[in-house]
């Protein structure tokens, strides 16, 4: 028997093969959100985490006023904890002890129970004293908000300036988080590895690179699959020559063993290519987004680059924005993948809301191809809407949040998101859909149209629906053999 689910809407389409997750295009969930309520001075640096069923966390650094001396605010870092449909749990929360000043640009990342780990830069400790540089810091929190740990430093060299940390997790909650390292000589990167308990795996490694004229390697971005292996890219600059930028990549297996050497991301060379993105599906595919300067003949522009699991890639680079002028810019990308490899990309957009900088987002199947058009993901638009983040449940709904001019125009930063249902259905097999005439099963996904119980589609039936149709088979649907769906786009046949 075979079978293949099909359904189309105005903006995109989806197609779903057996066992496979497809999407169609952006479905808000109740309007765009505030995360934090403590709204004076900045709250900015946002990220976001998801759990399999969509309850999810945003983290962001939040200035507070103080009073020290010339000091006038310190940085935290605090969070958000909120439902899957959108609802907010409990009140903001500060993700650390109390600390002193200097706690900035936070990463999160969630298990599929829910349990999530926070890590930051913060100013350093030597012997219990305040010292002018920083280390990476990380806490652990049960899906409830309660901590599992207290502040626990990452980085094991201690010298000079650790900074910009970003972290990853697998289904078992093992992590990863890697860091930008300022040494005396240049920049470098490093990770550690970490159980889902908490501890260290193996000691904090280094990032090497393969090319002797790199001079410094900046923001890493990491990414774990189903199973622990993980990719780490990041941006490099190579001696004498710091306006020549090159996206970077290294595999490596679980246990931390780096596979291969690391290679260029990118095929466009001159100018800068910064600020890369980076997500995995199950199996280990991945995708690697970054900024591009000057390669379609704009300021910045959005590309990307697929990759099979063994790092070969698949087809050529693209660019994900669609709108492009020689004055024109787009920033910031961010993107994440389902378990199947169809993935959404996000990023800060010149002009697209009538003002300075809203939020784009693009989605795509897995073989790369653009569901519909590139859609603006911000209401409120005053002034800047920048640095998004996207984060994506396995049952298909995803969150993007990002840093929003404040209602007040006080020229702080607010953090915004706004949550959607892709309409992932998670599958089409013989369990939900029984075939033969007279069994019966159920395929349930938010829905504009249903197909009810009282419905029957006989051998050799055809039944046809027009876009922006998305269909439910009820419990008690009957198909039988040979029927066929038609749409806009495609047909599904089942034999």
């Amino acid at each position: 028997m075979k079978y293949t689910f099909i359904v189309a809407s105005f903006f995109t389409m989806l197609l779903f093969l057996p066992g496979l997750l497809v999407s169609i295009d952006a479905q808000p969930i109740g309007s765009e959100f505030r995360a934090n309520s403590f709204t004076a001075n900045f709250q900015q640096n946002s990220d976001v985490a998801m759990d399999a069923n969509g309850n999810f966390v945003v983290v962001w650094e939040s200035w507070i006023p103080y009073s020290m001396g010339v000091i006038d605010s310190i940085q935290e870092i605090h969070g958000q904890r909120y439902m899957a449909d959108g609802s907010a749990i409990g009140n903001e929360f500060r993700i650390h002890e109390e600390l002193p000043v200097g706690q900035t640009k936070p990463a999160v990342a969630m298990d599929q129970h829910g349990n999530f780990v926070v890590t930051w830069t913060g100013i350093a400790y030597q012997d219990d004293t305040l010292v002018s540089t920083t280390d990476i810091y990380a806490r652990r929190f049960q899906a409830n908000g309660t901590p599992l740990s207290s502040t626990v430093k990452v980085n094991t060299y201690n010298i000079e300036i650790q900074q910009y940390p970003r972290i990853s997790m697998d289904t078992l909650g093992d992590f990863v988080i890697v860091w930008e390292s300022n040494t005396t000589s240049a920049n470098e990167i490093y990770g550690q590895r970490f159980s889902a308990s908490g501890v260290k795996a193996g000691s904090e490694f280094k990032i090497l690179n393969s090319n002797v004229f790199i001079e410094s390697q900046k923001r890493p971005v990491v990414s774990l699959d189903f199973d622990g292996d993980f990719v780490v890219a990041w941006q490099a600059d190579y001696i004498g020559h710091p306006d020549s930028i090159d996206i970077y990549a290294q595999r490596y297996q679980a246990n931390g063993v780096a596979i291969g050497s690391d290679f260029i991301v990118n095929t466009f060379k001159p100018g800068v290519q910064e600020f890369a993105s980076i997500a995995s599906d199950s199996d280990g595919d991945f995708v690697v987004a970054w900024q591009s300067t000057g390669q379609d003949g704009t300021g910045y522009s959005i590309f990307g680059q697929r990759f099979q699991p063994n790092g070969a890639p698949v087809g050529v680079e693209f660019r994900i924005n669609t709108f492009v002028s020689s004055s024109h810019y787009s920033i910031g990308p961010d993107l994440v993948l389902d378990k199947s490899g169809n993935f959404i990309a996000t990023w800060g957009e010149q002009g697209i809301d009538g003002d300075a900088i809203g939020i784009s987002a693009q989605c795509y199947l897995a073989d790369g191809t653009k569901l519909g058009n590139e859609f603006l993901v911000n209401t409120y638009s005053e002034f800047l809407q920048i640095s998004p983040s996207i984060a994506m449940a396995a049952n298909g709904k995803y969150v993007i949040v990002w840093e929003s001019s404040d209602e007040d125009d006080t020229n702080y930063l607010d953090v915004r998101g706004q949550l959607y249902q892709s309409k992932f259905l998670e599958s089409c097999s013989p369990d939900p859909l029984m075939l033969g005439g007279s069994e019966s099963g159920t395929v349930s996904y938010h829905t504009q149209q249903d197909i009810t119980s009282s419905q029957m589609i006989s051998t050799g039936a055809n039944m046809s629906y027009q876009a922006g149709t998305f269909i439910t088979l009820g419990i008690g649907f009957e198909v039988a053999n040979n029927a066929t769906f038609t749409g806009a786009i495609g047909s599904c046949n089942v034999n």
